[in-house]
């Protein structure tokens, strides 16, 4: 589609892949190969994100897969933006399936 051909996408940032280990859970492996400024960097415009709200935790909101927290939130929004006050660009954030907490 047109929009599939406008915004390279990143979907479930932060699990399953390459065999590198998740900075948060030691016995989980990353989908992306790449961090999220990094994939900003690379062209990735459009971030697919499922969040968990978790009341118990010390960082209440978090990126998911399914129901295994793999990172904060806000190091997501760190990312972007910092790369959109470097580069003046649009990045859409799709925040859907919250698996906890909705």
């Amino acid at each position: 589609t047109f929009f599939d051909e406008l915004f390279q996408s990143s979907n479930t940032v932060y699990f399953l892949y390459r065999g590198q280990m998740h900075k948060h859970h030691p016995k989980i492996f990353h989908m992306q190969d790449e961090d999220v400024w990094t994939q900003l960097l690379f062209g990735v415009r459009y971030l697919d994100l499922r969040v968990s709200y978790y009341p118990e935790s010390p960082e209440k909101f978090w990126i998911v897969h399914d129901f295994v927290k793999l990172n904060p939130l806000h190091e997501v929004v760190s990312d972007v933006r910092r790369f959109m006050s470097v580069t003046k660009e649009m990045v859409i954030l799709d925040f859907h399936r919250f698996p906890q907490g909705t």
